[in-house]
């Protein structure tokens, strides 16, 4: 097996895989907030109509409507960064815990 990342000398110093996992859940539900955001916009630009967003005969409605929809796309983007920190840190996990299982059967035979 391959040496991990940060070699623990026991049990307590393995990476808090379940610690970090919550985190990356209290970021995404933050996230949340986007698309409540976004969705505010859309009722906004849809309670204003096309005529109020209009400058020189010029509506800014799709414009609106794109701005909302990017806002609402950043709980995905950072739910998806998000999970991969949470799944890195527990491939990790598991890559030193399997590794400190070896060295303590190594130990055994000696």
């Amino acid at each position: 097996m391959a040496n991990p990342k940060h070699q623990p000398s026991s049990e307590a110093d393995l990476i808090d895989a379940a610690t970090i996992k919550a985190g990356c859940e209290q970021l995404k539900a933050a996230a949340q907030g986007f698309t409540t955001a976004g969705n505010t916009v859309e009722s906004a630009s849809a309670y204003c109509g096309q005529d109020a967003l209009s400058v020189d005969n010029a509506s800014f409605a799709a414009q609106v409507s794109a701005t909302a929809d990017a806002i609402k796309q950043k709980e995905a983007d950072i739910a998806g960064i998000a999970d991969s920190i949470a799944a890195a840190a527990q491939a990790e996990y598991i890559e030193e815990y399997n590794w400190l299982q070896e060295q303590k059967e190594k130990k055994k035979k000696k």
